[in-house]
């Protein structure tokens, strides 16, 4: 059944559902929750630029330049308290990325992206791309024709490739060992090594791949190439 719930979303930010029958959204600068069962809509803050939730904790980057965090209490937020304060946030897009052990990050658009604390630790001076996998909690990031992936165990980005070519999809598994990059060219399989340099294995050459993914396993790996899904089997 395909039904269109009856508000609009600001395209660049992120939908919650904290439980079961409701919903949080933005439009604005303001957060709404939507109840499924009663159709009613509330609105419950407002000045966000940006937020995110883990379980009941939400994290807000609000328009008076502070990061705080909150408690979701089944109707409204509760116990907000400050993390971070007079930052400056970027004009154009900005987001909160949160880890599943709590690490809270901010992707400031063109001025940086950081991990959040009392005082912001830059990361990285730009981004294009910042993707955190729900599988095994690893964030991938994109800038330029580089891609580095976030070293939890060091607290910082780690290069795992660089190309000329139009990277379409990505991600790492450091439990194994290696990224997948899918491009215009192709898939490649990157050995992650400190020493920038890597073993480099083409498995799919000169056509365009679009998505990737991999198995909870973490022993196949799909490709979409064109209109075909490619399958590869990954060996011990």
């Amino acid at each position: 059944i395909v039904s269109t719930l009856p508000f609009e979303v600001t395209r660049d930010w992120q939908i919650q559902t904290p439980s079961d029958d409701i919903v949080i959204y933005g439009n604005g600068g303001t957060l709404t929750s939507y109840n499924l069962n009663t159709k009613v809509s509330t609105e419950v803050k407002s000045g966000v630029r940006a937020f995110t939730m883990i379980n009941n904790t939400v994290y807000f980057a609000r328009t008076d330049g502070v990061i705080s965090s909150a408690v979701w209490n089944g109707t409204n937020f509760a116990d907000e308290q400050a993390i971070s304060n007079n930052v400056q946030l970027d004009k154009a897009d900005v987001s909160l990325i949160i880890t599943d052990r709590k690490e809270l990050f901010l992707d400031n658009a063109g001025s940086g992206f950081y991990r959040v604390g009392p005082v912001l630790d830059q990361i990285v001076s730009r981004v294009d791309k910042a993707l955190l996998d729900p599988i095994t909690n690893e964030m991938t990031l994109q800038v330029a024709g580089e891609l580095w992936f976030y070293n939890f165990l060091t607290n910082k980005p780690q290069l795992l490739t660089r190309s000329t070519e139009q990277v379409s999809s990505f991600f790492i598994r450091s439990s194994i060992g290696y990224g997948f990059v899918g491009s215009t060219s192709g898939l490649e399989i990157v050995e992650i090594d400190t020493r920038d340099k890597q073993n480099r294995y083409k498995i799919i050459s000169n056509k365009p791949v679009y998505q990737i993914a991999i198995t909870a396993n973490q022993k196949t790996v799909l490709a979409l190439q064109d209109s075909a899904l490619v399958m590869l089997e990954l060996r011990d």
